[in-house]
């Protein structure tokens, strides 16, 4: 009944939560402020995310260190299943070493964000902005392309749809897996038992509290305010048990040994 009280009080723009929306969309400007695409241009929307670590840069920190290795790496496809609005597609059109992106997103309303995004960021000629994701059509792309990274967030799908003996292809394929276990309590695990044979496996788990020196516009409020709050403009909400599985083909790896220049004895 409190909580209520003071909502109904204090105007709305001084709540935290509106606030510190408020305040990250006005300084960062249309333009993300840290991380692995820092300096992509972006729109003031995200589809089914908080649209602030994205503009701080801190969304999805736990698997940063892997998305920059990615973006030196030189693939001839970057397939984001699930791509929402675009923060991935774009940002490897942008700055990666693909040659070609590949997005799948089944929302109309997303696409039209991304389509914005791409736009703004002046890569729409490396962008192929499709609709939703089927076995086959992961397969044909795979097919088409010879060196692929697969980005897989699909809220729970992903067992079903990387299937390994409908898409055999998926054997040579770099892959990180954003894994629901909300859906299903044992996905992260089946999906490594299934790719046991073809790829190396690492796992990193969702963090629950953000680090507060990460919010680029802190303020005397925003110092004060409790630590949910804090977390709000640099952790994305999800649910505590997510993990990301990231996984290594091992043809890609014994590939790299073979070519790796052994000195002369």
């Amino acid at each position: 009944m409190l909580k209520n009280l003071i909502k109904t009080i204090l105007p709305s723009k001084i709540l935290p939560l509106s606030y510190l929306t408020h305040r990250t969309i006005n300084k960062a400007r249309g333009e993300v402020q840290s991380g692995p695409f820092r300096g992509m241009k972006y729109i003031e929307k995200a589809y089914c995310s908080s649209i602030c670590p994205k503009l701080t840069g801190t969304y999805e920190k736990e698997i940063q260190n892997t998305i920059k290795h990615l973006l030196m790496k030189k693939f001839d496809a970057f397939i984001d299943i699930g791509s929402a609005e675009g923060y991935y597609s774009i940002g490897f059109a942008k700055y990666g070493n693909c040659k070609q992106v590949y997005s799948f997103e089944c929302s109309e309303e997303a696409r039209k964000l991304q389509h914005e995004l791409a736009e703004k960021n002046e890569i729409k000629s490396k962008l192929r902005l499709l609709g939703s994701c089927s076995c086959d059509d992961l397969r044909k792309v795979l097919k088409e392309n010879g060196t692929n990274f697969v980005l897989c967030d699909v809220e729970g799908y992903e067992y079903a749809l990387l299937d390994i003996e409908k898409i055999p292809e998926l054997a040579s394929a770099t892959m990180i897996i954003e894994c629901h276990h909300h859906v299903w309590d044992k996905m992260e695990s089946a999906l490594i038992d299934r790719f046991s044979k073809t790829h190396i496996s690492q796992s990193f788990q969702a963090n629950l509290n953000g680090d507060p020196n990460d919010y680029p516009f802190g303020n005397f409020y925003y110092y004060i305010l409790p630590r949910k709050y804090k977390n709000f403009p640099i952790l994305d909400q999800r649910a505590p048990e997510t993990s990301w599985l990231y996984l290594t083909p091992i043809v890609n790896l014994e590939k790299n040994i073979r070519e790796t220049p052994t000195k002369e004895s």
